[in-house]
């Protein structure tokens, strides 16, 4: 692209321990790559549908039609951290994910009236506009743009931040 502010990678979401759990869990833990893999590759093939489902759990394990399907899944990550940003996409390209990345709101909502993203990780502290209210906008957007799934990325384990981020149209946290 002539813009320099969107850069062609893949993308890996940080979630809390206890997803259920009203409570935080304060504890540091390592993350670790097939877990990671594991939620996106449900959300890929249960929510979105974009790919089948397999019986194989294991990265390592996947067909290679499945792994062609997921290098041609178009992910957004919108952030605007240059530092999450690098990491996050570098962990998703050792995934074989395509990630374009977003630095703002307002080029988020560009690139994907322009390149129709499978899938959109959506910072919630973005300055100006952010990510709840960058969602709303996408989801005002006419079909099927308005329909991607679309994550929030934030460091907050709240219960009053994760029914937020629903109520504000996105579909996980």
């Amino acid at each position: 692209f002539s813009n320099n502010k969107i850069l062609l990678h893949p993308i890996v979401a940080f979630t809390s321990k206890h997803k259920n759990s009203d409570s935080i869990d304060l504890s540091l833990s390592p993350i670790t790559t097939p877990l990671l893999f594991k939620d996106l590759y449900k959300i890929l093939a249960t929510d979105i549908n974009l790919i089948k489902p397999e019986i194989e759990s294991n990265f390592e394990n996947l067909s290679p039609q499945i792994l062609d399907n997921i290098k041609q899944c178009r992910i957004l990550l919108v952030d605007d951290d240059p530092m999450a940003l690098l990491i996050t996409s570098t962990n998703l390209k050792n995934f074989g994910f395509n990630v374009d990345q977003a630095e703002s709101s307002d080029l988020a909502i560009e690139y994907h009236k322009k390149f129709k993203f499978d899938l959109i990780f959506m910072d919630l502290m973005l300055k100006g506009t952010n990510g709840i209210e960058a969602t709303q906008r996408i989801r005002e957007l006419p079909p099927p743009l308005n329909q991607t799934h679309i994550i929030a990325l934030t460091a907050n384990a709240f219960l009053e931040d994760k029914e937020r981020c629903l109520n504000g149209g996105m579909n996980d946290f």
